[in-house]
């Protein structure tokens, strides 16, 4: 596992996370319900995985307040999220909360110091063209309550672009099972909340069938479970940017299963959308990044450059 590159990682757990609508369109379960069982189940098996890998059951405060820091604003996403498409409905929904791109890239640039190339910005612009043609804008109404749909969307983007920047520092310098631990964490604190909020609204826990159970597994230990094992392990190898720019293979994976196992009516500019997606995907994660130029390095002072060459005298 540690031998694949950051963006295979990334990029296939953003295509297994793809599928999530499709267990959660078989499941007839409430979404907060959903997205709790999702968590919840993800991170029993993951915990269950580490531990037979002989990964110690502990966290020091920094990890501990990392892994809280990232399941709050996961359940954050999943809250705004839900809130924005009872609002505007699910495809500028969708649009809006995969401007997570920009918040990323800017985050990215604030906070880790990267310095993205040209392309990839250009990729990013292509990416998001493409998705809305994918999921189609009606003209915006001008009523308060789609303003505040509209605003809990940008909050969704916002959300899971922190959501990755603090993710992507809690993976940083951990072993692979270690990865896996913290993960697990994440999702059992976000499980938590989200069955607070879900107690809160009343939602029932029992689900009604075998048809919801079977989906709910897999949607658990798939999406939550393997996807994002993949995407923890591979965001220490690449730029937060292009992780971003990667993750949209959710929207478009999603649209695509949407065609091919639903049925959903398409048009032809939602297929052109759909192929702009995946063109930005591809050049994204083949762009090569921009290295930042660096001051030049001073030189050592008289006493360092003799101390070093005591030094080589007496290991020679």
């Amino acid at each position: 596992m540690l031998q694949l590159s950051g963006p295979l990682l990334v990029g296939s757990g953003a295509f297994i996370i793809s599928f999530s609508p499709v267990f959660v369109r078989l499941a007839t379960v409430e979404p907060t319900m959903a997205a709790f069982y999702r968590c919840l189940l993800g991170a029993l098996v993951l915990t269950s995985f580490a531990l037979v890998k002989g990964e110690p059951l502990r966290w020091g405060r920094r990890k501990a307040a990392l892994a809280l820091m990232a399941a709050v604003f996961f359940g954050l996403d999943l809250t705004f999220w839900h809130l924005s498409i009872e609002a505007v409905g699910p495809g500028i929904a969708t649009i809006l909360a995969n401007l997570q791109v920009f918040f990323l890239a800017g985050l990215a640039m604030l906070f880790l110091k990267e310095r993205p190339g040209a392309g990839l910005f250009i990729a990013m612009a292509i990416a998001v063209g493409g998705v809305t043609l994918l999921v189609g804008i009606n003209r915006f109404q001008s009523d308060l309550y789609f303003r505040a749909g509209v605003f809990f969307g940008l909050l969704t983007a916002f959300a899971y672009a922190v959501y990755i920047i603090v993710l992507r520092r809690l993976q940083v310098n951990e072993r692979t099972y270690a990865q896996v631990m913290n993960i697990a964490l994440v999702s059992m604190i976000c499980a938590l909340l989200l069955g607070l909020a879900a107690w809160l609204q009343g939602e029932r826990f029992v689900l009604p069938d075998s048809k919801s159970w079977i989906a709910m597994i897999a949607y658990g230990v798939l999406c939550q479970g393997l996807g994002w094992f993949l995407i923890s392990t591979g965001l220490p190898k690449m730029e937060a940017s292009r992780a971003g720019l990667l993750l949209l293979l959710q929207p478009t994976g999603a649209f695509i299963w949407d065609i091919l196992i639903f049925a959903r009516p398409t048009s032809g500019m939602e297929y052109f959308g759909a192929g702009l997606a995946l063109t930005a995907i591809y050049l994204g994660g083949t762009t090569k990044k921009t290295v930042p130029k660096t001051a030049s390095k001073k030189k050592p002072l008289p006493f360092t450059q003799a101390r070093r060459k005591a030094q080589d005298k007496m290991s020679s």
